[in-house]
């Protein structure tokens, strides 16, 4: 695995070096296969490469992908297959994808283009959606929100609670594992905590269960500490294949790329079990728990500062994402 904390700062170093007008500038990176190390590179126009080093010379040209290319390569005389960037703002998950290419050049080192071009397939669908990707920033913030709160429940248990996040699927709750729920919402104001609620399920628990409100502040900074890629570093630092979360913020409209420029601070996490004495509008408010024909489209807001119900402390937090990362149904 490439080291997330090594290779940003060698594309630093090549961009502070410059490349040279008509050819490449490389760094040997740690990783390594039979023939030699694997090089990072930057060309003339500021693309991004892996170079992999081959026995042989490789005629594999394949330019299916409109952001990343598969290409053979000549460097002083030795044969390389070249894994070339072309889209800049596909720089943030290029790392992210190489190292999955490089994970296949190794379990096949004598077939290195065709594995590597194997490996690529399974990211096609995913740069298709990049080209034409326009984000709006209030989609991404709520995201990012879910995203910090998966982090929380992965480091306590395991690469496989990803699957608490049920973003990619559009279900009522954000975040749920057995009869537990939590529903997240953000902001960017300053001051107010109002958040909306669509829909009167929204704030319904599942049966039999709980559900818990989430609320986060975030604040748009330049180089904040909130931001796709880095949320996706992390989890992949904690063992979640990147390519699981970065699919499941294309199903969400975030293109791989198209939202690596919004940064964010952490200002604030809030978090309220919806009970009694919570304002919550649900199907229960009406007789028999029927909504009345013709009640459609129902949107409300809640102002946080204005319930009675107390918000969590920092133990009965940590004991709610402990059952959220449980692997026996809550």
């Amino acid at each position: 695995m490439l080291d997330s904390a090594e290779t940003p700062a060698a594309w630093i170093a090549l961009q502070e070096r410059g490349g040279p007008l008509n050819g490449i500038s490389t760094i040997a990176s740690r990783e390594t296969l039979p023939e030699g190390p694997i090089l990072q590179a930057l060309d003339a126009r500021g693309r991004r490469h892996y170079l992999l080093p081959l026995p042989s010379e490789s005629k594999l040209n394949d330019n299916a992908s409109a952001g990343v290319k598969l290409l053979g390569f000549q460097l002083e005389g030795k044969p390389f297959l070249d894994i070339r960037c072309d889209i800049p703002r596909l720089n943030g998950v290029f790392d992210d994808l190489a190292d999955d290419l490089i994970a296949a050049a190794r379990q096949e080192p004598e077939h290195i283009p065709e594995a590597c071009k194997e490996a690529l397939d399974s990211w096609r669908t995913l740069l298709r959606s990049v080209r034409n990707s326009n984000v709006a920033e209030t989609a991404v913030v709520g995201v990012l929100a879910e995203l910090m709160i998966v982090v929380e429940i992965v480091s306590r248990g395991g690469p496989n609670r990803i699957d608490v996040w049920t973003g990619a699927e559009h279900r009522r709750h954000d975040i749920r594992n057995g009869n537990a729920a939590l529903e997240v919402k953000c902001s960017k104001a300053n001051t107010s905590r109002r958040i909306q609620i669509h829909g009167l399920t929204q704030l319904e628990p599942p049966e039999n269960g709980s559900l818990h409100l989430v609320f986060v502040r975030l604040e748009a900074v330049t180089g904040g500490e909130i931001s796709v890629p880095r949320l996706v570093s992390r989890l992949r630092d904690l063992g979640v294949a990147p390519q699981t979360v970065l699919e499941t913020l294309d199903s969400r409209g975030i293109a791989p790329g198209t939202a690596d420029h919004l940064e964010f601070s952490h200002r604030e996490t809030m978090v309220y079990e919806v009970g009694e004495g919570f304002p919550a509008l649900t199907t229960s408010n009406f007789p028999m728990s029927e909504i009345p024909p013709g009640l459609d489209s129902v949107k409300y807001e809640i102002d946080l500062d204005r319930v009675t119900t107390e918000p969590l402390d920092d133990t009965a937090m940590d004991q709610l994402l402990q059952r959220l990362a449980s692997h026996e149904s809550a």
